[in-house]
């Protein structure tokens, strides 16, 4: 089931009081969060919204919780992860570290984008989220998802003219070259170490084993199968 604001507002209603959380309303808050989302996607207007509640730290909770039940970390995902499918390993069995958590590179770099705006203020310190409605407060006011940003330049919009475009960034003149520079930065440069894909191993050509003794044909396919991973040939006959 796809989560929305509508079908979480009830989760809320116990919390909904004007001021601060006490820190045991908002580890209890978190704790449904966590639960609410570790097994279930939700839509964009969702996702803003609980950066209301999140941190930067609560959202690493939440990519461990999904990586248990081998969903894609990020919470607007509702495929496996790419190692749920076996396809994060490359020829030579190494992991692309990014697949063990997320279906692609694409939704790694997307849940990267979301994480690096969330607010490090924790959650009993920001007032009245409970009780104000969707795009009252800055946190959500303050998210743009990558795929806008990507979307908006697919469409040969600047990033300078995205981002203005939006309300991402309230920021003083003088912080949002410094601000426009790391977004950029981290839509071109998510940069992922991948081992490069290994030489073919030399294939056997047949026709060289003409003319040769029983025993020259044995030591040749020896060498041969030095070039095969795991393959030795018995013994000769």
């Amino acid at each position: 089931m796809t989560i929305t604001i509508d079908s979480f507002k009830s989760n809320l209603l116990q919390f909904s009081h004007p001021g601060t959380l006490t820190p045991g309303e908002a580890s209890r808050l978190t704790l449904i969060l966590l639960e609410v989302l570790a097994d279930d996607d939700c839509d964009a207007y969702f996702l803003k919204f609980i950066s209301r509640f999140l941190s930067r730290d609560v959202y690493g909770e939440l990519i461990e919780e999904r990586n248990i039940n081998k969903l894609c970390a990020y919470p607007l995902c509702r495929e496996k992860q790419a190692r749920a499918h076996g396809l994060h390993r490359t020829s030579v069995g190494l992991p692309y570290e990014y697949l063990k958590y997320y279906c692609t590179k694409t939704h790694f770099q997307c849940s990267e984008f979301y994480k690096a705006q969330l607010s490090p203020e924790a959650l009993f310190a920001r007032p009245n989220v409970t009780v104000e409605s969707y795009g009252a407060m800055e946190y959500e006011n303050g998210i743009t998802l990558l795929e806008e940003v990507l979307q908006e330049r697919n469409r040969g919009a600047s990033l300078r003219q995205v981002l203005n475009g939006m309300d991402t960034l309230t920021l003083q003149d003088d912080k949002q070259d410094e601000a426009i520079q790391q977004m950029d930065s981290m839509i071109q440069d998510f940069k992922i170490v991948e081992n490069e894909q290994p030489e073919p191993p030399t294939q056997t050509r047949f026709d060289d084993l003409d003319g040769m003794s029983p025993q020259e044909k044995y030591e040749y396919l020896q060498d041969q199968s030095k070039a095969i991973d795991g393959y030795v040939l018995g013994g000769s006959s």
